[in-house]
């Protein structure tokens, strides 16, 4: 499922209170979930969670702002932009050397057709993760956060993200980070609203 309105998440909220008392609280602590989907295209997402990281949020978005004052026009022309840039003009963003790369292969993939990215939004979750990761840079954390902040899909939970360890490292009152195995168990409770307990949990986790 897509969270294309309010209504999906509020249906997600009233799900995640009902089947579990912690996330209840959370819920009640924090407030409405503000997952929005990208309604524009989705490239520029996928570029600033190639250019998120492994870096502070302040700092993404700094590096994403000196790449767009590049490109005139509107997002939409940023794949033929990024494509024809000389590798010197993307290190003047703040790009590193592995993540000029990484765009530039994406940029070109985009604007030659062979990644139909806006296409993307009528497949499946797992066929989405199969074809972003298949790019250099796309790992499959990076697939998943774009699944949840830019297609706005409903049920993703990513053990690899640190904040969402966190989170239920904090959730379930552990000494340190949870398995993965004991993170995917539990998460299963949350199903079909993974990634609106997600939101929740980067909330706890601070």
């Amino acid at each position: 499922m897509i969270l294309t309105s309010n209504k999906h998440l509020r249906e997600a909220e009233q799900f995640l209170s009902s089947v579990d008392p912690i996330m209840d609280k959370l819920i009640t602590q924090f407030g409405p979930c503000q997952i929005s989907p990208w309604t524009q295209s989705l490239f520029p997402s996928l570029v600033d969670a190639i250019i998120s990281q492994q870096l502070s949020v302040k700092a993404a978005q700094t590096i994403s702002g000196r790449l767009r004052a590049l490109m005139p026009g509107d997002s939409n022309h940023l794949p033929e932009v990024i494509s024809k840039l000389s590798v010197d003009e993307l290190r003047t963003c703040g790009l590193s050397g592995a993540k000029t790369r990484y765009c530039q292969t994406l940029a070109t993939a985009v604007a030659s057709g062979e990644l139909a990215l806006d296409e993307l939004r009528s497949k499946d979750d797992e066929y989405i993760l199969k074809t972003l990761i298949a790019y250099p840079g796309i790992g499959k954390w990076t697939a998943e956060m774009f699944l949840i902040f830019a297609i706005g899909s409903s049920d993703i939970i990513s053990t690899g993200d640190l904040g969402l360890k966190r989170g239920m490292q904090f959730y379930l009152e552990l000494e340190d980070y949870p398995s993965d195995d004991l993170f995917l168990g539990k998460s299963l409770t949350w199903s079909p609203w993974r990634s609106v307990a997600s939101w929740y949990l980067w909330r706890l986790a601070g």
